[in-house]
């Protein structure tokens, strides 16, 4: 069964150009599903059922997993099981009656220029994995960059001369400029920090842990939370919540939408969604503050 799913993911790859990131979160969640299948004694995809899908959602349930993550589980399996009948490997599609659970939408935390300013003044420039630091947040909010992408650069994909990085997503390359103060932070950690923390390694890569590996994603994700914690955003501030609000901040400042998005690589109607809804969250903030019976 195995076979089949990486099967389907080239398919993935070759037909849609799925990230690398896409391939390993689907790759991780049809092997859960084919788990499941091995403790059901389940051993074809021709075999599995409505009763057999609605079995493991539930099992996912017991395990305390979030309704985002069993409605992600419930896409990725209504597309696998898609294919697989286009493909026809099975003869009837077990997904087709299938919901998945509804996703409380939480408004997006937008920074106050006050508490990003707090933030980019919390590292320890003296040290070395302070400027470090000091260097990728300052990046992180110059350029709205995801951390998935941040995590790739390298340091040949910066032009500290014209301050522009460049960044490859899914093998599609979009030059990002970042402003003085990146580039001040940058120049600080390329020059003194890097060279400490590498000490004789040797890599292109931009962002090094303190043995001279690239941070991961999750290394990014956890440093964000550590200086959250220390600016009263222990739970709240996450690399999304930094890219929106670079976001608001650039529109507030009378960048357009247009160029926003572009900047961002957020997909149009998502972009436009978050758009409205940032405006919506706005008006009523003002209304609240300013009108006299609110």
């Amino acid at each position: 069964m195995r076979e089949i799913t990486r099967g389907y993911i080239e398919h993935l790859v070759e037909i849609k150009g799925i990230s690398k990131n896409t391939q390993i979160s689907y790759n991780n969640d049809l092997n859960k599903f084919i788990s499941f299948l091995d403790e059901q004694g389940i051993g074809s995809f021709k075999k599995v059922s409505e009763i057999t899908v609605n079995g493991y959602i539930l099992e996912m349930e017991r395990e305390g997993r979030s309704a985002a993550t069993v409605a992600r589980n419930i896409v990725v399996l209504r597309s696998f099981f898609s294919y697989l009948l286009k493909q026809r490997k099975i003869e009837w599609d077990p997904m087709e009656k299938i919901k998945a659970p509804k996703v409380d939408k939480k408004d997006v935390m937008i920074l106050s220029i006050e508490q990003v300013t707090e933030l980019l003044d919390k590292p320890n420039t003296t040290m070395p994995r302070g400027m470090r630091d000091r260097a990728l947040l300052e990046l992180i909010y110059a350029t709205g960059m995801k951390v998935s992408e941040i995590a790739d650069v390298k340091v040949s994909d910066i032009d500290l001369e014209r301050s522009i990085v460049y960044c490859t997503t899914d093998k599609k390359v979009r030059l990002v400029p970042f402003g003085s103060q990146a580039k001040e932070a940058l120049v600080e950690y390329l020059s003194v920090g890097r060279k400490a923390i590498l000490q004789d390694k040797d890599t292109d890569e931009l962002f090094i842990n303190r043995n001279g590996c690239p941070l991961s994603r999750q290394g990014i994700w956890k440093i964000i939370k550590s200086y959250g914690s220390e600016i009263g955003l222990e739970n709240e501030l996450t690399p999304q919540v930094l890219r929106y609000s670079v976001a608001v901040h650039m529109l507030e400042n009378g960048a357009s939408v247009k160029t926003v998005g572009e900047m961002l690589a957020f997909s149009d109607a998502s972009f436009i969604q978050f758009y409205a809804k940032t405006k919506e969250v706005k008006v009523l903030q003002e209304y609240k503050k300013s009108h006299p019976r609110a």
